[in-house]
């Protein structure tokens, strides 16, 4: 159990990572002069001790475990995604691991259909077809479909 935490925990970061990368960063813009770099030195001197306090792991740590130490309901009808809902905000980064997860179609009902217009392709007839032809007719039949 204590792997799937770890790896809760490194998706967390990653979250958190993009949501921090400078091409999805929308940086504002001040128009008060910058000041000289041994001034910003001296400014950020005093809160190396706040910034060493709190990491990105224990930030992360923390809401994994509150989650993890979160009692959620066990009633026979049970709706998981009104539930992620309304702990979104509690859980910010765990609800998008969720929502991400929860996306997933439950059924195979679209791999049965792709494997039976499969079937259809390669025929007897048809058997020596290279498997990027197989692919190609494949691709255009889902995406040529008429509605």
């Amino acid at each position: 159990m204590e792997t799937v935490h770890n790896e809760v925990r490194r998706l967390v970061n990653d979250i958190k990572e993009r949501r921090a990368s400078p091409t999805q960063r929308v940086a504002t813009v001040s128009s008060a002069p910058r000041p000289p770099p041994e001034k910003r030195a001296r400014q950020w001197e005093g809160l190396s001790d706040v910034e060493d306090s709190s990491s990105s792991d224990e930030c992360t740590q923390d809401e994994v475990s509150a989650y993890i130490d979160f009692k959620s309901p066990r009633e026979e009808n049970f709706d998981v995604l009104s539930w992620w809902k309304e702990h979104a905000t509690r859980f910010p980064n765990v609800a998008h691991i969720a929502r991400s997860i929860l996306s997933i179609p439950a059924s195979s009902a679209a791999s049965e259909r792709d494997f039976s217009t499969a079937g259809f392709v390669v025929s007897e007839r048809r058997s020596q077809l290279k498997p990027a032809t197989v692919d190609d007719i494949l691709f255009l039949h889902s995406n040529l479909k008429k509605h």
